[in-house]
């Protein structure tokens, strides 16, 4: 079994939730608005990107992994 961690623009909720959806995940758990800081800084609230993550953590069957 192998975990996923997905990171992800808020923004973006509705194009990963439809790749979930896609792939027959029908599993997982979603924390959303979420902040931290990357290599260009912050990820909360700065002009380039004002808005906040989300992750959604997947477990996979070690058979339906992409190889």
């Amino acid at each position: 079994m192998n975990m996923l961690m997905l990171v992800f623009r808020s923004s973006l909720k509705e194009r990963v939730h439809g790749l979930l959806e896609q792939c027959d995940v029908r599993a997982y758990t979603e924390i959303p608005e979420t902040i931290g800081a990357g290599q260009m800084g912050s990820a909360e609230g700065g002009s380039f990107y004002p808005g906040v993550n989300s992750v959604i953590l997947v477990a996979v069957d070690d058979a339906c992994r992409a190889s």
